[in-house]
């Protein structure tokens, strides 16, 4: 009888953190993307956030719609933006024509807490909006090797990796000091236009042990 309730509190006990998250980013009040919508990634839910300098967002809505423990909190990016460029159109406009921007080398920066441990895909938008010659960083902490991966560019009716987004292969860990953490970040690149900035349109973070079998790295 102890055995068979132990499992029962373990089958309703929620699970810590959520496994999958696609986040637009831009100005207060600005409409989210349709849950059908998948950009270069899933389909689902999208949770939608200005993403202010120093303000943690809590309570992180995942893909399918439920209210996790996840948050975040953004450094560095202190203006949102949102633009219209005819050449992006219907849901991709959506996503990609209001972003949140840096103008220093201090870089847009989401740090995540609360993310269930494994290998994450993480897809960067970061895309400046109407500005096809601004080229933009992306990284993630939790790729190996941390690579700074370049986005931007004329828009090619889709979207593109390089152009509209960069993809990246986390690992985020299930114990110690950076348990549950994950930093997301695009910034100018050390001879780019300070001026104009690095943009952040949004992100999606699946969690591959949770994807279809496609899911990961598909555009490599």
């Amino acid at each position: 009888m102890r055995i068979i309730l132990a499992l029962c509190v373990l089958a309703i006990a929620p699970v810590a953190g959520g496994q999958s998250f696609n986040i637009d980013i831009g100005p207060d009040g600005n409409p989210a993307p349709p849950a059908a919508y998948a950009a270069a990634g899933r389909a689902g839910n999208w949770f939608v956030t200005a993403a202010h300098n120093q303000v943690t967002v809590n309570s992180l809505v995942d893909i399918d719609g439920n209210v996790t423990g996840v948050s975040f909190i953004q450094l560095g990016g202190t203006e949102t933006l949102s633009l219209s460029e005819a050449a992006v159109t219907g849901d991709d406009a959506t996503l990609l024509n209001d972003c949140l921007i840096t103008h220093t080398t201090i870089e847009n920066c989401l740090f995540f807490s609360g993310l269930q441990g494994g290998t994450y895909e993480v897809i960067v938008y970061a895309r400046m909006p109407d500005q096809t010659d601004i080229i933009c960083n992306a990284d993630v902490d939790q790729e190996p090797g941390n690579p700074k991966k370049p986005v931007g560019g004329a828009w090619t009716g889709t979207h593109a990796n390089g152009v509209s987004y960069s993809i990246h292969v986390a690992t985020v860990a299930s114990a110690g000091a950076q348990a549950g953490r994950l930093g997301v970040h695009s910034g100018v690149p050390a001879d780019g236009d300070f001026e104009i900035g690095a943009a952040l349109n949004g992100l999606q973070i699946h969690r591959i042990d949770d994807c279809p079998a496609d899911c990961a790295g598909d555009d490599g």
